[in-house]
């Protein structure tokens, strides 16, 4: 015996099928919404970074800008010096004993004022005053600071060397001096940090020897590229503090 179909109206077909897309754009729908939304999220988390993104880099061009003002502001209150090619060569005018010919060498490095200037304007600029005068406030060029740093090494050395070739009896008094010296300590790291903020990277290369060997470096008939000297002590001429009660750098004390 067959089985029995009941057969199904062609009506009761489409309605289910209509039922079917209907549900299935409703899902569509409802996912297309959601992708919306996740986009819209992620739109606005995008729009937020950016405007933090921003803000960050305008606050920080503007704090730039300032300190770069303040630091051109450092710079227009001593004009900006030319610079010149400078071979290294020995003088021992700077490297022999102390005498009346080499002090004199040492203290002509010593403009007149003793590296002190007048400086227009510089309180709008410089975060400390400079000293007191009678006539305004003065303040020290750093390059005599370190040469009167210098100076007083020399001396030092050259008292403790002669002491000792002399056998003086004073010797250990002398060593004891210099020894709690906070002078000569200050002007040893004063000097290391000037070295260090110069950062001279001119390349040296050895001597030749007489045999044709060439191992030492002592730094002579090196270029080095140097702000003019010449420039520097015109500017501390027309610039300097003419009230000073020093005027030496090889000085006797």
């Amino acid at each position: 015996m067959h089985p029995l179909y009941t057969s199904i109206a062609t009506r009761d077909v489409d309605s289910v099928m209509l039922e079917d897309d209907i549900l299935q754009e409703r899902q569509n729908h409802k996912t297309h919404v959601e992708t919306l939304k996740k986009l819209l999220r992620l739109s606005t988390a995008f729009l937020i970074l950016m405007v933090v993104v921003v803000t960050v880099l305008l606050l920080k061009t503007v704090f730039s800008e300032c300190s770069s003002s303040k630091a051109i502001g450092f710079q227009r209150l001593v004009p900006k010096m030319p610079e010149t090619t400078i071979y290294f060569r020995e003088a021992h005018e700077y490297s022999d004993r102390p005498s009346p010919k080499t002090d004199e060498a040492w203290n002509n490095l010593l403009p007149p004022g003793r590296g002190y200037v007048f400086v227009d304007d510089a309180e709008h600029y410089l975060p400390e005053p400079g000293e007191t005068t009678p006539w305004g406030q003065i303040y020290s060029v750093a390059l005599f600071h370190q040469l009167h740093c210098l100076g007083a090494m020399r001396d030092h050395y050259w008292k403790l060397l002669d002491s000792i070739l002399n056998h003086d009896e004073k010797l250990q008094d002398l060593a004891e001096k210099l020894k709690s010296s906070h002078h000569i300590n200050h002007c040893y790291d004063y000097i290391r940090q000037s070295l260090q903020c110069s950062g001279d990277m001119s390349l040296e290369w050895p001597r030749t020897e007489p045999d044709g060997r060439r191992f030492v470096v002592d730094g002579w008939n090196i270029p080095h590229q140097c702000k003019s000297w010449d420039a520097i002590m015109e500017y501390m001429d027309h610039a300097h503090y003419n009230g000073s009660q020093r005027s030496d750098i090889a000085k006797k004390s």
